[in-house]
């Protein structure tokens, strides 16, 4: 589910809540580079009309985003979230040369090894742990429609996926007590898409403590907004 934030003046803000957020909009006018993310493929993707498109890419190609997760002292045992604004209009889904792969994913890979991938087609969507994955859950999804938010959760060994706020799918995989990277795009070289991408975020997760002292922190930030008062 997207965060909603509660802006505080510079002077009210909680330490150590969010610090290591990340949030690239194509409505800034720039590139997800401009935010730290990394381009692998061919000729990196521009800006035209607020979207970025990625694609085609080709069956064998990759074209994707990386950013390294590393610097930002996030702790994946609290939770970690990956959110795309995208529109997919044509993505590779299914068994391809005995593996699950969608054209386009949405991917956490830790240093230890351990990943969950969201698999994503233009009718399905699925939630992967293993390089073969064919058994991986998996459910049905428009991705063609309109541009959506998808997000792709991780804390502890638990995985979440879920689509404009509600849960499609879950799983759990190995070692997720330490951090390495997330990428969104084409990132298999068994599958192809093009996609509409309008806004990419890495959200750290607050845990149950920090997320109702965000809360009070809202309820006092309104009774002073009603006040008129300073903090």
């Amino acid at each position: 589910m997207k965060a909603s934030w509660i802006a505080l003046p510079a002077a009210c803000t909680l330490a150590g809540l969010a610090a290591g957020d990340v949030t690239w909009s194509a409505d800034s006018g720039s590139t997800p580079e401009s935010v730290g993310w990394a381009y692998v493929g061919g000729t990196a993707p521009g800006l035209s009309g607020g979207e970025l498109i990625i694609g085609p890419t080709s069956y064998s190609g990759v074209g994707y985003y990386v950013f390294d997760l590393d610097p930002l002292g996030l702790d994946p045992a609290q939770g970690i979230a990956l959110e795309v604004d995208v529109r997919i209009d044509a993505a590779t889904y299914g068994n391809q040369s005995g593996f699950l792969r969608g054209g386009f994913e949405m991917y956490y890979e830790n240093e230890l090894g351990g990943y969950t991938v969201a698999e994503m087609g233009e009718s399905a969507v699925a939630l992967r742990t293993a390089n073969n994955g064919l058994g991986s859950p998996s459910a049905s999804a428009d991705t063609t429609a309109m541009i959506r938010t998808y997000r792709l959760e991780v804390q502890d060994v638990n995985a979440t996926f879920s689509v404009d706020g509600t849960t499609l799918l879950t799983t759990t995989f190995g070692g997720a007590t330490s951090l390495g990277n997330v990428y969104f795009g084409d990132v298999t070289v068994l599958g192809s898409s093009t996609s509409v991408v309008t806004g990419a975020r890495i959200i750290a997760v607050p845990a149950p403590a920090s997320a109702a002292l965000l809360a009070s922190a809202g309820v006092v930030g309104l009774r002073r907004r009603r006040s008129r008062s300073g903090c």
